[in-house]
C-alpha cells in the first residue's frame, strides 16, 4: 500500500513539472521584438517620357520590388523579407511586412518597366531581361517597437537615349541598327549605379509611313557606372547603320564618347542618310530635360 502511495505521489509530481514546462515554453515563444511595418513609395514627381508626366506610380512604372536584407559579418547580404508587385495590385506602392524583428536592415526598392521581376537575391547584381527605365531607393533602416511606416522616396536610376532620324531613307534600308558599347541592364542597388557594362545591339524596322514622312524615332535606356559621363570621360560609343534585306550594314557611322546623365535624356537627331546634307546633332534633356548639345 505504501508503495502504491509513493507511485501516485511521484506521478502527480511529474505531471506538475510537465505542466510548468509547457506554460514556460508558451511564454518564451511570444516575441515582443517583432513589429508590422508599412513601406510607402513617395516623392514621385516623375516624367515618364518627354511629353508625358506620370501622376501616379501606376503610370510611372508597372513593376515594383522591395526587399529587406540582413547584413552579414563579411559585408554580404541575406534576403530577409521580399515583396514583388505589379501595377494591377490594389495596394500597389504600399508594402506591408509582418513580424519584422527589431534591428537594422538594408532596404532596397526598385520600380521599373521590365516584363518580369528580376532576382533580388544579390542586391549588388540585379539583372534585368531588357534595358529598363529604373527608379530606386536604397537605405539603412532601423526597425524599433515604435516603427509603423517608412517612406521610400524613389529617384531616377537610368539615363535615356533618344534617336530621331530625319530626311531621305534609301529604299534598300529596311532596318536601322544601333550598337551601344557601354550599355548596361545590371544594377548594383548598393552603389545605385550599373554593376557592369556590355555591348548592346538592337534594330528597328523602317515602315513605309516613316520612309514617306522622312522621319524615324526610337529610344532606349541604360544604367551608368557613375552619375554623369561627359564628352571627355564617356565610355559609351554608339554605332548606327542601315540594314538591307540580308542584314548587311549600309553606311555605318560611329559616335564616340556620348555624354549621358542619370535622369536625363541624350537625344541624337538629324539627317543621317541624305548624303548631300550630312548633319547629326545630339542634345540631352533633363527629366527627361536639357543637359548638352553636341555637333557630330
Amino acid at each position: 500500500m505504501k508503495k502504491i502511495f509513493f507511485q501516485i505521489i511521484t506521478l502527480l509530481f511529474v505531471m506538475i513539472i510537465s505542466s510548468c514546462s509547457k506554460d514556460e515554453a508558451v511564454i518564451n515563444n511570444v516575441d515582443d521584438d517583432c513589429v508590422t511595418v508599412c513601406f510607402c513609395v513617395s516623392g514621385l514627381n516623375i516624367t515618364q517620357e518627354k511629353t508625358t508626366r506620370a501622376n501616379t506610380i501606376q503610370d510611372a512604372f508597372p513593376m515594383l520590388d522591395l526587399v529587406l536584407y540582413t547584413i552579414n559579418n563579411d559585408g554580404s547580404y541575406t534576403k530577409y523579407k521580399e515583396c514583388s508587385q505589379t501595377n494591377t495590385s490594389s495596394s500597389y506602392g504600399v508594402v506591408t511586412f509582418e513580424n519584422v524583428k527589431c534591428g537594422t536592415y538594408k532596404l532596397v526598392a526598385i520600380g521599373h518597366n521590365d516584363s518580369t521581376h528580376p532576382s533580388m537575391e544579390d542586391p549588388e547584381n540585379i539583372a534585368f531581361s531588357k534595358y529598363v527605365y529604373l527608379y530606386g531607393h536604397t537605405a539603412d533602416v532601423t526597425i524599433t517597437k515604435t516603427s509603423t511606416s517608412i517612406d521610400v522616396p524613389f529617384v531616377h536610376k537610368s539615363a535615356k537615349i533618344d534617336f530621331e532620324f530625319n530626311g531621305y531613307i534609301p529604299d534598300e534600308v529596311e532596318k536601322i541598327q544601333f550598337s551601344i558599347d557601354g550599355a548596361s541592364n545590371v544594377y548594383n542597388a548598393i552603389t545605385g549605379l550599373a554593376a557592369s557594362t556590355t555591348n548592346r545591339v538592337a534594330a528597328i524596322n523602317v515602315s513605309k509611313a516613316e520612309r514617306d514622312a522622312k522621319k524615324v524615332t526610337t529610344y532606349t535606356y541604360t544604367l551608368l557606372t557613375q552619375d554623369e559621363i561627359n564628352s571627355a570621360n564617356s565610355y559609351v560609343n554608339i554605332t548606327i547603320a542601315g540594314l538591307n534585306a540580308s542584314n548587311q550594314e549600309i553606311d555605318p557611322k560611329t559616335y564616340n564618347h556620348i555624354p549621358l546623365k542619370i535622369g536625363y535624356t541624350t537625344k541624337l537627331a538629324g539627317v543621317f542618310f541624305d548624303y548631300n546634307n550630312l548633319s547629326f546633332n545630339m542634345t540631352v534633356n533633363k527629366d527627361w530635360g536639357s543637359y548638352e548639345t553636341v555637333e557630330l
